[in-house]
């Protein structure tokens, strides 16, 4: 399942050493860029309605906003994606996308370097619920997997 991390701290925190370890490792993809997109479309529900399924405007939306632009997904091919799956959720399509880049690079897995996310915990746990969560790269004790 993918994103299957989430690198999120404070800042100045060591988050972008952990990313590089993790960039390092020879199954992990990450996006280029951090993303910050993710928690925004959702709560904003810009191109995803009350019940967490995605809406054509995503397409749009996520065209427009310059850290999603680094997926490279062709808008034919994102609108191609929401027209032949209804009913996809949020979730779903963003698994989709991290999957599509972790197949770009030949890697299995991928990992999302987003420090801000930290405050979105509880968010990114409720849509990937078996994704591991680094908190703190300095304390690897603290890491959280599935809980």
């Amino acid at each position: 399942m993918n994103p299957s991390a989430f690198v999120v701290g404070c800042p100045r925190s060591g988050t972008t050493l952990f990313r590089r370890v993790l960039e390092a490792h020879p199954d992990i993809a990450l996006p280029p860029a951090e993303t910050h997109w993710i928690p925004e479309c959702f709560y904003d529900r810009h191109g995803v309605d009350p019940d967490g399924f995605i809406t054509p405007e995503l397409v749009d939306v996520l065209l427009r906003n310059p850290r999603y632009v680094t997926f490279g997904m062709e808008p034919a091919e994102m609108e191609g994606l929401i027209r032949s799956r209804p009913g996809l959720r949020y979730s779903e399509f963003v698994t989709i996308i991290f999957d599509r880049l972790a197949r770009g690079q030949a890697r299995r897995l991928t990992a999302d370097k987003t420090p801000g996310y930290v405050l979105e915990i509880e968010l990114m746990h409720d849509l990937w619920v078996g994704a591991l969560r680094a908190r703190d790269p300095r304390r690897p004790r603290r890491l959280s997997l599935r809980d």
